[in-house]
């Protein structure tokens, strides 16, 4: 069988990103008045996705604005941390 498509799940499989992923919460967390969380509070609170993060993280998902701090969060992560990742 020939394949036309291979897609890797880069992000925690083949790059380590927990301090990736925390620096990048860590910056949205204070523009909504929470506290920063620890790493180790990171790694509990990754999976299912960038709103499950944030929402573990803020404990208040309402409150900070849902859609607005995950779209920070990607601004920060995707657009910063990942093209230092894919360029050396």
């Amino acid at each position: 069988m020939k394949y036309k498509l291979v897609i890797f799940d880069m992000d925690g499989t083949i790059l380590n990103t927990l301090e990736d992923l925390a620096d990048s919460m860590n910056h949205c967390l204070p523009h909504f008045g929470m506290p920063t969380r620890s790493l180790d509070e990171i790694r509990r609170f990754i999976g299912n996705g960038v709103h499950k993060l944030a929402e573990r993280a803020g404990g208040d998902f309402e409150r900070l604005g849902g859609m607005i701090i995950s779209l920070l969060f990607r601004d920060k992560y995707y657009i910063i941390k990942m093209s230092t990742a894919t360029n050396g």
